[in-house]
């Protein structure tokens, strides 16, 4: 196993820094003479803050109850009104709930959200959002295993009420903006309560390589996170707006937009809707947004429509997450923007990002290097840690990390008894501290005797074909068990035949892999499939587990070219 003892702490911007010895400390990396809001507030208010407090309350308590909180589809809302949206929901649709409670919040990203959100954890309770994009029986699943006190949806929500009102005994509230009023009784710290474990809210994970983990996040967690980030990637303030591609059900959205927001004074942009590049735009030219939290998959969107630099103007830093940022899309997006692309690692076990480039430093295929607050390690399957440019597991923990895993005892006890999060991703480090992401452990497909295919490594060089939209490598099985490579594409353009771009992709792909590997002939694709889409999970993030199955299901809505 790993050496756990601490290490002295040099200099995070040296080049002998490797990240795995950066420290845990707050201190500033590059953010030049601006001091972080949360640095701030932790000089002025200890560390050990209620988050609604942190977010909502002192804002007022300081005379800036006036600014801008929330841009709600367009509609704006100052700190002063959140805060009696809050005291609202506090007051009347949570009167029966008790600290330590598991609140339900199905509802779209709205002002609603936002303080039925705040609103649990100042009763005490621990706020869970749930993706209202999801079927109703995976949401049903989900409300099982939280066991509500309460679950608060909009009108019209699709729940199994026999299942909620009465196996699970739950209540269940309706809200939306119509229906959401304010109380303008005084309302302040003095009515924020907490629960005896510290925790504020749970987010599940995105479920994409098995069963969701439910995890559960403490007052101090993106408090922590928001340090780090300033730190480590960008300070944010309080003439900042935030808007956010992902939605507030995941920690990338939640905890980067909105809670980074409140908590550092500036402005969160809510969209209601699902993603869609149009109504981004016209966000973006309505709402003035400075800094855009966004997937792959939009800025190639973004790229392929040929948004005018002006519309972007207002966007002075983009955060890539949620996949890997291909190389070949990094520069695509330098030649034609000039706003810093920044291509991050984060994990909702760990609070938020925990691996990321900053402005100035970036570096084309590479996912950055650690955040002040973090450490991370790369593991040999031996549990060594491996030397630089070799790849392995990471794993890491940080100021932001959960403790907790919601019904989870054993996978609670190995995070307890380790103190580090495995998080699945397969990376090597170079020796300025640079990670590059090659994938997940469980993606590899071994197809000989310790014969590796890096699924990354082919859909790196599928990403930079002309006709490919979107790709996936994944392994498939024969009747004998053996293991081989299939290449699922999405074609740029639809009108084009699907055998033909198969057959036109497949062979450039074969001359390309044996150009690299002339020697392994392991390493060759054995089918390509044209599929009009990738199978997805509500946040964006590639189904692997899904795409194995469409490997042994027959379609006419697939083309494919076996090689």
């Amino acid at each position: 196993m790993p050496d756990d003892t601490e290490k002295p702490d040099p200099e995070p911007d040296s080049p002998k820094a490797k990240a795995s010895d950066i420290n845990m400390s707050y201190s500033s990396v590059g953010c030049g003479a601006m001091e972080s809001s949360a640095r701030k507030h932790d000089r002025e208010e200890g560390h050990n803050t209620h988050l609604v407090e942190a977010a909502l309350c002192r804002h007022i308590r300081n005379g800036n109850g006036s600014r801008l909180a929330l841009l709600a589809d367009g509609v704006a809302i100052s700190y002063e009104r959140l805060a009696q949206h809050v005291a609202f929901v506090q007051r009347g649709v949570l009167a029966t709930v008790k600290p330590g409670d598991r609140v339900v919040i199905l509802l779209h990203d709205s002002v609603s959200f936002a303080a039925a959100f705040f609103a649990t954890i100042a009763a005490g309770a621990i706020a869970a959002p749930i993706s209202t994009i999801l079927a109703p029986a995976d949401r049903t699943q989900l409300i099982r295993r939280l066991e509500p006190a309460l679950l608060i949806t909009y009108p019209g929500a699709e729940i199994d009420h026999r299942d909620v009102e009465g196996v699970l005994q739950a209540p269940i509230q309706l809200l939306n903006d119509e229906s959401l009023g304010v109380d303008t009784r005084p309302w302040n710290t003095n009515d924020l309560k907490t629960n005896l474990d510290g925790f504020a809210y749970c987010l599940f994970s995105s479920g994409t390589t098995g069963a969701p983990k439910c995890i559960l996040l403490a007052h101090q967690s993106p408090m922590a996170c928001l340090r780090a980030f300033e730190d480590g990637v960008a300070p944010i303030g309080g003439d900042d707006r935030i808007i956010s591609i992902p939605k507030m059900t995941f920690g990338y959205g939640l905890v980067g937009n909105l809670l980074f927001a409140l908590l550092s004074g500036s402005t969160s942009i809510l969209q209601s809707a699902p993603f869609d590049l149009s109504r981004l735009i016209q966000a973006i030219e309505r709402d003035r947004p400075t800094m855009l939290l966004a997937q792959p998959r939009v800025i190639t969107k973004i790229l392929d429509a040929q948004i005018d630099r002006q519309i972007l103007s207002s966007i002075r830093v983009c955060i890539s997450a949620g996949e890997s940022l291909p190389k070949t899309l990094f520069a695509a997006w330098a030649s034609n923007y000039r706003i810093p692309l920044l291509d991050a690692l984060g994990s909702t076990e760990l609070g938020h990002i925990f691996v990321a480039n900053k402005p100035s430093h970036e570096r084309g295929g590479s996912t950055g290097r650690v955040v002040p607050g973090y450490q991370i390690r790369i593991l040999a399957p031996d549990g060594s840690e491996v030397a630089d440019n070799e790849k392995g597991e990471l794993v890491a923990r940080g100021i932001g990390m959960t403790r907790c895993y919601l019904g989870d005892t054993k996978r609670t006890a190995a995070l307890t008894r380790t103190g580090w999060v495995h998080t699945g991703d397969f990376v090597s480090r170079d020796a300025d501290g640079y990670l590059t992401i090659h994938g997940r452990t469980d993606d590899l497909i071994k197809v000989g005797c310790g014969e590796w295919i890096i699924p990354a490594e082919i859909e790196e060089m599928l990403s930079a074909d002309i006709d490919v939209l979107d790709c996936a490598v994944v392994g498939q099985a024969n009747a004998e068990g053996l293991l081989s490579a299939v290449a699922f594409i999405v074609r740029r353009d639809f009108s084009a035949d699907p055998n033909l771009v198969a057959r036109t992709v497949a062979n450039r792909l074969s001359n390309l892999v044996t150009e690299r590997w002339p020697h392994e002939d392991y390493r060759r694709v054995e089918k390509v499939v044209c599929v009009d889409h990738l199978p997805r999970s509500a946040n964006g993030k590639l189904n692997r587990l899904q795409l194995r199955a469409m490997c042994n299901q027959e379609s006419e809505s697939t083309s494919e070219l076996r090689l």
